[in-house]
């Protein structure tokens, strides 16, 4: 199969691969034409159908694919001067297009996965968890990793649709990335209570395991639409601290409040609210500290993308800005 990143303008592009996005659906002075965003695994890019005047397909088409279809396709690569992008042309008259049949497709072909040791970063979240002293803490993780659904899930689960760890074991590997932020601020500064921070670090994303499908590429699920990782992360915690007897009611509301704040609170005008976000220190510690790692792997995904494209400089739209790359000199 065609490779994306490898492609460059005028050549052709024929295989199969899975639609991350499905836009729309508009008329242009031959028929109908439409766009979606497909991927091969490493490298997303749009594409564009042409209908043709005569029995177009475009409208039928359209309508049959979704964020989680394989396609088999024939086209070429253009720039297209409208998205300011190189893109994939294909055009009902001389092009394949065909969309795959359920089963066709493995689960998880175009979706990339963590190259750590999985086993090996739940084995330091184990330990950390031995390490709580508090025993209401300790018993409620425990409780949650008792369950081997959620335990399987948890290691198995992307972080994201895009942008940071949007991998398999991404979860995984992203957790443990805050946990250990979260433990050197808690070197640094002693008087954070470490196991509330630390319990709040390991959970503050669990509810991910639901928010996100799996389907040939990585999508948001209903629940995730519905409610957010955040909702669902407090509901799962719930559901096991019923086990749970005597479970302190103020301990609850500060984990609550560090897991439901660990985005901050934003205002009208996008800008973080820090003043008025956090009532603990733990809760600003633990926001940091994932905002940190996010940012940060999410950079540096970046990098590795222009280096693709053997860039110098590299163009990021989320940034508003060019991002250095390397250079030989260097």
């Amino acid at each position: 199969m065609t490779k994306i990143g490898d492609l460059k303008e005028g050549q052709k592009i024929a295989g199969r691969f899975g639609v991350t996005k499905k836009d729309w659906l508009k008329e242009y002075s031959r028929g109908k034409f439409f766009r979606i965003e497909i991927t091969d695994g490493d490298t997303k890019i749009p594409l564009k159908f042409w209908g043709s005047p005569l029995n177009s397909r475009a409208a039928e088409l359209y309508d049959n694919l979704r964020p989680g279809s394989a396609v088999d396709i024939e086209g070429n690569i253009v720039y297209d001067n409208y998205d300011n992008c190189l893109t994939v042309s294909v055009n009902e008259d001389g092009n394949k297009f065909r969309i795959c049949a359920p089963g066709e497709v493995e689960k998880t072909e175009f979706v990339k996965k963590t190259e750590k040791n999985q086993m090996q970063l739940f084995a330091y979240v184990q330990k950390e968890i031995e390490g709580i002293k508090n025993e209401h803490l300790a018993a409620l993780l425990n409780a949650i990793f008792a369950d081997e659904h959620i335990k399987s899930q948890f290691i198995e689960s992307p972080a994201a649709k895009e942008k940071h760890h949007a991998y398999l074991g991404g979860l995984l590997e992203h957790t443990c990335n805050v946990m250990k932020i979260c433990s050197t601020l808690c070197e640094i500064y002693p008087e954070l209570d470490r196991d509330l921070l630390i319990t709040a670090a390991i959970l503050h994303d669990i509810g991910k395991i639901q928010e996100y499908s799996v389907d040939v590429v990585i999508d948001i699920s209903n629940a995730g639409k519905f409610l957010t990782h955040t909702y669902i992360s407090i509901e799962i915690i719930e559901n096991k601290l019923r086990q749970i007897p005597d479970f302190p009611e103020n301990l609850k509301l500060k984990l609550y409040h560090a897991i439901l704040r660990h985005h901050g609170r934003w205002s009208s005008q996008e800008t973080i609210e820090t003043k008025t976000s956090w009532v603990i220190p733990e809760a600003c510690a633990l926001y940091y500290a994932d905002d940190a790692d996010a940012r940060i792997k999410n950079f540096l995904q970046h990098i590795e993308e222009g280096k693709k494209h053997g860039e110098n400089w590299h163009f990021i739209k989320d940034f508003g800005s060019e991002i250095y790359i390397e250079d030989e000199d260097d």
